[in-house]
C-alpha cells in the first residue's frame, strides 16, 4: 500500500511508459522522426528504465520487510528459506587433485587441510619496503614491516562504522565488536 501512497502504482506507471516506447518504436520503423518526437522517445526510454529500477529496489525493499515480520518466526516462509540456504550451504563431495571425494570424513579432512595451507604463512622473512620508499626513514620501515599486534587489530576494528557493508563471509564489523573475545 505505501508504494502507491509514496510512489504512486510502479506497476501502472511502467505500463504506460512501455505501451508509449512500443509506439514510438512503431513510428521509427515507418518514418524518421523529427527532433521534438526523437526527444519524447528519449524521455519515455529514460522514464521506463527508471521506473525499472525502482520496481527492483521496491521489491527489494518488500523482500527485506518480509524477512523482518517473518522470517524468524515459526512460519512457512522460515522454513523455505532455512531451508533453501541448507541446500546452497551442503558440501556433499570435493574435487581434490582430479579426483572427486565424497565420504563425509574425507571432504572434512581435505577441507581443513586446504584451509589450513591457505591460511597458513609460509615465508620465514616478511617483504620489504624497496624502491619509492627508500626515502622513509628505517625506524619508520621497521615499523611498517613490523608484525601487528592484537590491540593494534581491536583499535582499527574500534574506529570504524560497525553497521557498514558486510564482509564476503557476511558479517559486518558489528559483529566482530561483539564476538572479539571469541574470535
Amino acid at each position: 500500500m505505501w508504494n502507491k501512497v509514496v510512489f504512486g502504482n510502479i506497476d501502472t506507471q511502467l505500463q504506460k511508459a512501455e505501451e508509449e516506447l512500443h509506439e514510438w518504436d512503431l513510428k521509427v520503423e515507418s518514418r524518421s522522426l523529427e527532433e521534438v518526437e526523437l526527444m519524447r522517445r528519449r524521455e519515455v526510454r529514460s522514464q521506463v528504465w527508471q521506473l525499472g529500477r525502482s520496481k527492483k529496489r521496491l521489491w527489494h525493499q518488500k523482500s527485506r520487510q518480509m524477512w523482518a515480520q517473518s522470517g524468524d518466526k515459526n512460519t512457512r516462509f522460515f522454513h523455505i528459506m532455512a531451508s533453501r540456504r541448507q541446500r546452497k550451504n551442503f558440501l556433499d563431495s570435493v574435487v581434490v587433485e582430479g579426483r572427486r571425494v565424497e565420504d563425509p570424513v574425507q571432504v572434512k579432512q581435505e577441507v581443513v587441510r586446504h584451509f589450513s595451507q591457505l591460511f597458513s604463512e609460509d615465508w620465514k622473512l616478511r617483504p620489504k619496503l624497496l624502491g619509492p620508499f627508500a626515502i622513509i626513514s628505517p625506524a619508520d620501515v621497521g615499523s611498517l614491516e613490523a608484525a601487528f599486534t592484537e590491540d593494534e587489530v581491536w583499535e582499527a576494528v574500534q574506529a570504524c562504522d560497525g553497521n557498514k557493508a558486510p564482509g564476503p563471509d557476511g558479517f559486518n564489523l558489528n559483529f566482530i565488536k561483539s564476538c572479539w573475545s571469541i574470535l
